[in-house]
């Protein structure tokens, strides 16, 4: 009897520790996710802002081209308008470059993120499909710890099979030895 729940206590200790270890992976893989996702955030806002001071410099550069086609309807000096022109177009070049590559990170922590789900999908069929799927899911549902339903699961078996099988080998003995008078 206690030899075969020994059996058993130990196949489950054995099968426990991937799911228990695939459990602890979905839980780095929701972490390193919720980073990403959060970094993600960032860049966009970043991207946004960025876009912002870009449309703002587009509407100083607008104003600034058209007092510069004022001056010169006018024969007036444009030096100090085509240095602002130009200096507006150097910081519209750094944003637009800034811009492109905050984008660029933000489409790489897309990729990553959707790696993790497709890696934690994968890791959720595997610990379901393992051998103790049944026992997973009754532990779920119920919200009993996976050992206790492991543990009643095992002394059911005990309590059930044990005598079954002794009734049996009893039997087995009777029916023997009636053949052998």
């Amino acid at each position: 009897m206690l030899f075969r729940s020994g059996y058993l206590t130990n196949s489950y200790q054995e099968t426990a520790k991937v799911v228990y270890r695939t459990q602890n992976e979905i839980i780095l893989l929701d972490q390193k996710k919720v980073l990403f996702q959060e970094q993600k955030t960032q860049i966009d806002k970043a991207v946004e802002e960025k876009n912002n001071r870009l449309k703002s410099l587009d509407q100083i550069r607008v104003s600034q081209q058209n007092a510069y086609t004022q001056q010169l309807t006018q024969k007036r000096g444009t030096n100090g308008l085509s240095k602002n022109i130009a200096s507006i177009d150097k910081s519209s070049e750094g944003l637009n470059n800034d811009i492109s590559t905050l984008t660029q990170k933000s489409f790489a922590l897309s990729d990553s993120i959707a790696k993790i789900d497709q890696t934690k999908l994968t890791l959720t069929n595997e610990s379901f499909s393992s051998e103790l799927g049944p026992l997973l899911y009754l532990s779920r549902i119920t919200g009993i710890p996976m050992d206790i339903v492991v543990n009643w699961f095992i002394l059911i078996l005990v309590i059930v099979f044990d005598p079954l099988a002794v009734s049996l080998v009893i039997a087995a003995n009777h029916l023997s030895g009636k053949e052998k008078q």
